[in-house]
């Protein structure tokens, strides 16, 4: 689980908040990569790995750049230590609340917030067996209250989402196949669900099962993560949970640290924000391996091609900057129309532009609308706001966008 990256020690918040500045668009699900067709996201999303349980290396790693921190940066980090914990706390007695309520939606609360729980001795963080073993009760808590969540609430397709995405760990106690057959039962349309057992197919090289699936997400009629949807039921369920106090210093402090430009919105506000963004960061990603090595341009066979193609097509219409680098690279080496792939071409040079210029800019305004309308629009209305517009003839850096674009074909070795 990559949980294990956000949580688990009083640097929780410093963690959290350096997530969401490292995560493109402030607090996206993507990075500006094309590679992400043929990686696992799970693996590639440009999000910094804690080099310690509590994450505090990572953090100062990411926040001093390896350099000393001054005296003052020393107390600014003890002081967000020291408000998480209180912040955590309260976390942890709103979960239980929730637990005791009992109904689904609040039993879905809690497993959202879970991540944000202690779980763990912080005087035993040196301990790798210890940490092992916490984190694998901590997994089975937060599976036990999914597993309550769903018998109360059978046919939730966000709850069966988050059960088929969990239950290849083997601690979760399920049968990643039943969860993966049941989310297809419940939202049939969307191909988020076939794309996920695909990619377990695959890893298993059971062939005939993986082209079952690729056939059902061909047919399925979008493909929607949501994790814009996600992020709001969390800031919802943040919302609800008062902040412990904090000064001026402290409160600029974190904003400043989170990366987001300030546009006037309230302080309680913004730090929710932030929290969500980061908490958001911190969960999986669903798996696109399979996808790359199935329906990447370099790998896929004609047999598979109208469908790939058509799941290709899924992904450059949903509204995540990680689906977009995933598919937009793919689908114009695929486009046998030059007249479509120039207009593919065009949209992955227009889509590097935003992002990039979206993810250098980002305020809170944009961190919400990337929830509510997707990152791309998201982007482009921060741009609009800030009356930044495209130069003419403008590329991207990045060389395999930058030869997609001007040739059709990836560089030569790329």
């Amino acid at each position: 689980m990559r949980w294990t990256a956000a949580v688990g020690g009083t640097g929780v918040l410093l963690l959290l908040v350096l997530l969401l500045a490292n995560a493109p668009g402030g607090g996206g699900v993507g990075d500006d990569a094309g590679e992400y067709v043929t990686a696992d996201a799970n693996t590639e999303t440009g999000v910094p790995r804690a080099a310690s349980a509590d994450g505090s290396h990572s953090a100062q790693a990411a926040l001093f750049h390896e350099r000393v921190p001054t005296n003052a940066e020393l107390e600014m980090e003890a002081r967000t230590e020291e408000w998480w914990e209180q912040y955590s706390r309260r976390i942890a007695r709103h979960v239980e609340l929730l637990i005791e309520r009992g109904d689904a939606r609040s039993l879905h609360h809690a497993y959202l917030l879970m991540p944000s729980t202690e779980w763990f001795d912080k005087s035993r963080s040196q301990d790798p067996e210890y940490l092992e073993a916490a984190m694998q009760r901590h997994h089975q808590d937060s599976m036990e209250i999914l597993r309550l969540a769903r018998e109360r609430a059978p046919d939730d397709a966000q709850l069966a989402w988050l059960e088929a995405m969990n239950c290849h760990v083997p601690a979760a106690g399920c049968d990643p196949t039943a969860a993966e057959l049941q989310l297809a039962l419940i939202e049939p349309n969307n191909a988020r669900g076939a794309l996920l057992a695909m990619d377990r197919a695959f890893n298993a090289g059971d062939v005939a099962t993986l082209d079952a699936w690729l056939t059902r997400a061909a047919n399925a009629d979008y493909y929607d993560m949501r994790y814009g949807a996600a992020a709001l039921e969390l800031l919802e369920v943040l919302e609800s949970i008062a902040l412990p106090p904090m000064d001026e210093a402290l409160r600029t402090g974190l904003l400043k640290m989170s990366g987001l430009g300030q546009d006037g919105s309230g302080s309680a506000a913004e730090l929710s924000a932030v929290l969500v963004g980061g908490i958001a960061a911190a969960q999986n990603i669903p798996p696109f391996a399979a996808l790359g090595q199935t329906c990447g341009a370099a790998h896929v066979t004609q047999a598979r091609m109208a469908r790939c193609h058509r799941v290709l097509q899924h992904l450059a219409a949903s509204d995540t900057v990680i689906a977009h680098a995933i598919a937009l690279p793919q689908l114009i080496q695929l486009t046998g129309d030059p007249v479509q792939r120039r207009r593919l071409q065009e949209r992955l040079r227009r889509f590097s532009w935003v992002h990039q210029q979206a993810a250098s800019r980002a305020d809170l305004t944009y961190l919400l609308d990337s929830w509510r309308l997707g990152e791309l629009v998201a982007g482009e209305r921060l741009l609009q706001r800030r009356g930044i517009t495209m130069p003419a003839g403008w590329l991207p850096d990045h060389p395999t966008h930058r030869s997609l674009i001007l040739t059709g074909r990836p560089p030569p070795g790329g």
